[in-house]
């Protein structure tokens, strides 16, 4: 109950280094839920219905919402003034990302202190292209973590993954592959980035052994930018248009389901393309301080 209001809370906007910057008033968790339910609500309502009676509906409770919502603000100290007027530029509703499949909210995070050179963890239906043009085109800087073929027990295996020796393991003929913790720590004591080409259980187990991967996800718009990615070293042959749609149905559940572990999306394109933009990631990403849902 900021000064007496219901549905407030006051915040403070931090830099990376968790540096207060200045603050303001935002929606408290309950009151921003309701008003991300009934923004929703009200877009079904002008997709669903075409009739002018159904726009006068939605109207006016999109009028009843506003009057609502301005009732919280009716505080005329200078300090309330202030705080409100950064509240509606730079705290307010509209900038709260999609945590979720259409869910929305606040979540509590915490700083990690690491000064390794990060794993990098490239998640896109070409991700093995991506990673092999990435090393040739810069062999001092990354690396890909090769995979070993154990001779074992599918129980040695798991007891061996749930120990934090592996990231991740899978059948290969008579015996498994798997990729070793000790190898991605390897490369990165080098001073180079190990680049991996795993799933999201493999990013929470790195984080859990408090390895923090850059995790970059490749947005492709449809199947057929996916299967016009061409490049004569890394790409040699045609992709089908059943495989194409495959990957980008795969592409797409990615990223509604896991997008909360994403560092940055980049836009897919040629191959030379998203491979810049990766190392720009990278380099960005390196030089920030680490934040992870606590």
């Amino acid at each position: 109950l900021y000064q007496g209001n219901t549905g407030l809370w006051f915040a403070w906007l931090v830099d990376n280094e968790s540096k207060k910057l200045r603050g303001g008033t935002i929606p408290s968790r309950i009151r921003l839920e309701d008003e991300m339910v009934l923004r929703r609500s009200l877009s079904e309502n002008f997709s669903l219905h075409d009739c002018e009676g159904s726009r006068r509906g939605s109207g006016t409770a999109r009028r009843s919402f506003f009057r609502r919502r301005s009732r919280h603000h009716r505080n005329n100290s200078k300090d309330s003034r202030e705080f409100n007027s950064f509240s509606d530029a730079s705290l307010n509703s509209d900038s709260v990302p999609i945590l979720d499949d259409s869910i929305f909210g606040y979540t509590k995070i915490e700083k990690q202190e690491s000064n390794m050179i990060r794993p990098v963890v490239v998640l896109a239906p070409l991700s093995d292209a991506v990673i092999n043009k990435l090393i040739a085109e810069s062999p001092d800087k990354y690396c890909q973590c090769q995979t070993v073929l154990m001779s074992s027990s599918a129980m040695s295996m798991e007891q061996n993954l749930s120990r934090g020796h592996y990231i991740d393991y899978w059948k290969q003929d008579d015996q498994y592959e798997c990729i070793r913790v000790a190898d991605i720590k390897d490369i990165c004591d080098k001073k180079m980035h190990c680049l991996l080409n795993v799933g999201v259980e493999a990013i929470e187990r790195l984080q859990r052994l408090k390895i923090y991967p850059i995790v970059v996800f490749v947005h492709h718009k449809s199947p057929k930018q996916i299967r016009e990615v061409r490049d004569v070293q890394f790409l040699p042959e045609k992709m089908t248009t059943k495989l194409a749609k495959e990957l980008y149905d795969q592409n797409q559940k990615l990223e509604q389901e896991n997008q909360h572990t994403f560092s940055c999306v980049i836009q897919g394109g040629n191959l030379a393309h998203m491979c810049m933009s990766i190392k720009s990631v990278i380099s960005n990403e390196q030089k920030k301080t680490i934040w992870l849902t606590a």
